[in-house]
Formats: structure tokens, C-alpha cells, sequence
């Protein structure tokens, strides 16, 4: 279960993160978080994290989008040479 630290006091079970929405510009920045169980959305419920919160879920999400997420085939670029070392990444 993946579990990410936002503070001394605060945590997120990211197992149960189904969307989430930077809204960088305004008074104060903030991060929405859709949470679920398993991507169903009956009982969907969302979670505001502003400050050092904010800051560190979306490092959090900057690093684990750089490896959980494949490329989607048709993009331009793809083809066999691209999808090398995606296997490894993906095996559990």
C-alpha cells in the first residue's frame, strides 16, 4: 500500500487516488485529490491539500508518474524501439 507522508501529522493512502487537479494560479494554490476505493466512484470524496502539503504530494505525483505510466499506443514516437524497458518496469 503505497502511503505518502504530507506532514508530521498527515498522511494519504495513494492506493485510492483517483484523480487529482493542481490549481496553481488564485489566492491559494491547491491540489485536489479525488480518493475512491478500487476506481469505483460510489463514495468518491475529494481531499484540498494547500502549502507544504500541495508541495509535497505534487512531487510525490511528479516522481511516480514518471514510472507507473506507459506510453499510449499511437502516440507519435512509439513504435518497439520506444516501448524497450517498459516490460521491466511494469513486471511486479
Amino acid at each position: 500500500m503505497p502511503l505518502v507522508k504530507l506532514s508530521a501529522t498527515r498522511g494519504i493512502n495513494a492506493e485510492y487516488l483517483m484523480e487529482w487537479q493542481d490549481l496553481p494560479d488564485g489566492e491559494q494554490p491547491s491540489l485536489l485529490l479525488t480518493m475512491g476505493v478500487h476506481a469505483v466512484q460510489e463514495g468518491a470524496y475529494t481531499i484540498t491539500l494547500v502549502g507544504e502539503e500541495r508541495l509535497t504530494m505534487l512531487s510525490w505525483l511528479d516522481r511516480e508518474s514518471d514510472i507507473m505510466v506507459p506510453p499510449l499506443s499511437g502516440e507519435p514516437g512509439e513504435g518497439p524501439e520506444s516501448q524497450q524497458g517498459w516490460d521491466d518496469l511494469l513486471k511486479t
